[in-house]
Parts: C-alpha cells; structure tokens; sequence
C-alpha cells in the first residue's frame, strides 16, 4: 500500500520533498523568486552596463520613494525627500548637529572613562617602589620600555603592577590627547 503524498502549502515545500526523493538536498524557501512589488516610476536608458544598473524612480509597497544610482538604492518616505530637495543646508545642518551631539556624548565617556584609570593608577600607585621606572622614557619603544621594566624588577609582582599601572598612564595619557584636539563644530 502506497503512502497518500503529503500537503504542501506552498511550491518551495512541494519542490524540496520532490528532491529529497530524489536523494537531492533541499534548498528551501530562499531558492525561489521573490516577487517585486515596487511600482517603477521611472528608469534611464541602459548605457551598456546592464538594466539592472540603469538609474531608476520606484514606489516602494509600502509607500516610500526608491531612487536607485549605479545600483545602490536609497528608500525614504517623500516628505523626507522633500525636505531634502527643499531646504538641503538645512537637512544637512540637521544631520550634522546630530552627529556633533553624538561625538559631543562620546567625548564625556571618554572624559569619564578617563577618570576611571585615573583612579585605577593611584591606587596602583600607592604600591610603587623606587625601583619602578618610570612609565615613558623618552626615546624607547613601548615594547623597549616593558623589556627595561622587566629588566630592572624581574618577573615579579612589582613587574606585574607597573605593567598594569604604566599601561594605565599610557592610556590616560593618549585620551587626554584626544581630547584635547578640536572637533569640527564641537560644542
């Protein structure tokens, strides 16, 4: 007796268990076309680098704007696009003090963070001897520097708290001079 073939609700499904009696691996939802549902509006002439590259103008279903240059798109709702078209300084001043506020949010985690080794290095500090080079020694390497470190301490403690100490103040010392250069339009 043979077994009923089973229901499928969609072809992909009906496609797959074709091949898998077959001996053949399925391949699955992603292996059949999707439908496009964009309305194009518009489209330039191919000039011999394939239609696909051609610039176009399309509708997205859900109502946004694609346009579409060398291949890549863009998709924004028309208003966005408007204001784009209408007032460009402004929609680029608008994008700008966006991103001066997000830089100017970073700088203060970086200050606060820089704060934090701060702390970090006094109290490792407070274990320094008179033997611990110091963390910059003008003329070295950072790697010539922990060679000199190990050199002069051993490999002790003493040698593991000023690598963690010297690396703080290399940090610190790094961030505060990032901080202090200027950002373009920085508050």
């Amino acid at each position: 007796m043979t077994q009923p073939e089973p229901l499928f609700s969609t072809a992909w499904e009906r496609d797959d268990y074709e091949r898998q009696k077959r001996g053949e691996a399925p391949l699955g939802p992603m292996s059949q076309p999707a439908a496009n549902t964009n309305r194009e509006l518009y489209r330039e002439p191919d000039h011999g680098n394939g239609a696909f590259y051609s610039d176009s103008i399309h509708v997205t279903e859900r109502g946004g704007i694609g346009i579409n240059c060398g291949g890549t798109v863009y998709v924004k709702p028309l208003r966005e696009w408007w204001k784009m078209a209408a007032a460009p300084e402004a929609y680029a001043n608008v994008m700008l003090s966006e991103e001066n506020d997000r830089l100017y949010e970073d700088g203060k985690l970086l200050r606060a963070a820089m704060q934090h080794l701060l702390i970090c290095g006094n109290h490792i500090a407070t274990h320094r001897t008179d033997r611990w080079p110091d963390y910059k020694l003008d003329g070295l390497t950072r790697e010539q520097q922990v060679e000199n470190a190990l050199r002069v301490l051993g490999a002790t403690q003493d040698y593991d708290m000023w690598c963690c100490w010297s690396g703080m103040m290399q940090t610190r010392d790094e961030l505060e001079q990032s901080l202090l250069e200027p950002l373009d339009g920085a508050r």
